[in-house]
């Protein structure tokens, strides 16, 4: 056989091992790039939680603008669905620079409201792999 009338030599043409080391390599790379996809879909869907997060952190802030102190004292969050195991924490700095949690419990003494008062909205929830995650968002509010 002649190609642009030279001659072919007789072994010309792969060996199976340089077929078995190309098909590796092929795999391997398969693999990384099924990966790569994988994690992807997992970041898509963890950013896509936490805006959900944030936005039902923000709801909340946005209700406690329409209240006075006694109001932000007895607040008591919406519950949302969405998000697996979704628990929302309010809590205003005090005086002290402490962190105190509405709604307050009737026997738990009364920590002074600055104003203004740093509001702080924490949601926590668990992705489908069990996860734990958290959004915080705080603003300030004058009373």
């Amino acid at each position: 056989m002649s190609l642009r009338g030279r001659s072919l030599p007789a072994n010309a043409g792969m060996t199976l091992l340089e077929i078995l080391i190309a098909s590796g390599i092929m795999a391997t790379a398969l693999v990384l790039v099924m990966s790569s996809l994988a994690n992807i879909d997992a970041t898509g869907e963890t950013a896509g939680e936490r805006s959900l997060a944030n936005s039902h952190a923000t709801s909340v802030l946005e209700e406690l603008r329409g209240t006075d102190q006694v109001g932000l004292l007895l607040y008591r969050p919406p519950v949302f669905r969405g998000l697996r195991g979704e628990t929302i924490t309010v809590q205003y700095v005090g005086t002290a620079g402490n962190l105190v949690t509405v709604p307050m419990a009737a026997s738990s003494s009364v920590t002074p409201i600055p104003n203004p008062t740093e509001i702080r909205v924490t949601v926590r929830w668990q992705t489908k792999s069990g996860h734990p995650h958290r959004e915080v968002v705080s603003t300030f509010m004058r009373w």
